[in-house]
């Protein structure tokens, strides 16, 4: 269900550049450099000026609503907005489209920038992808029956042997009637 949002809007935020913030006095500024105190800032996100309130915005800060359908549209009419050409050349202004999981995906997406998460993410990936590789090896991308059932069996049988061949290949024997890994 599309709705029209009556409060600003990201749209009405104006994404126009970055939000920097001065560590000395907290002075929030589009501009690398403080204005008052000409001091470097850092990085706080994608930003711009409110066009009702003219307040220095982050486009993480805004106070959405949860989204109730598939997609949540904001759609505000900039024609009063002296940033509407930086935004949009749209006759009826310019939209938001948002999925239902945006903020979740929003914090797994700054979950993944921490060091200690990549670094697993990089031990893991590689056997997974090589699993992956190994169960679609030979034609096997699509399935071969009609049916959940037969399907499933044979991916059953399929996923067995390649984890049969991998318990081989790292040293699995048979001793005195006892499999073992050597």
């Amino acid at each position: 269900m599309n709705t029209t949002s009556t409060h600003p809007s990201p749209a009405a935020s104006s994404t126009t550049g970055t939000v920097y913030e001065c560590s000395e006095c907290g002075e929030q500024t589009l501009q690398r450099r403080g204005e008052d105190c000409n001091l470097f800032t850092r990085r706080l996100g994608a930003g711009g000026h409110c066009p009702h309130c003219d307040e220095l915005l982050l486009v993480t800060d805004l106070d959405l609503p949860p989204a109730r359908s598939t997609t949540e549209s904001y759609t505000d009419n900039l024609t009063s907005s002296p940033l509407r050409a930086q935004c949009t050349t749209a006759a009826k202004g310019r939209s938001l489209k948002l999925a239902p999981h945006d903020a979740l995906q929003r914090q797994h997406r700054q979950r993944a920038k921490h060091p200690a998460w990549q670094q697993t993410y990089r031990q893991h990936r590689p056997m997974l992808e090589r699993s992956i590789a190994w169960l679609v090896a030979g034609g096997n991308r699509k399935v071969r029956y009609r049916g959940v059932t037969k399907n499933n069996a044979w991916l059953h049988h399929r996923t067995a042997a390649l984890n049969l061949r991998r318990l081989l290949n790292l040293g699995l024997v048979r001793h005195h009637g006892a499999w073992a890994l050597t």
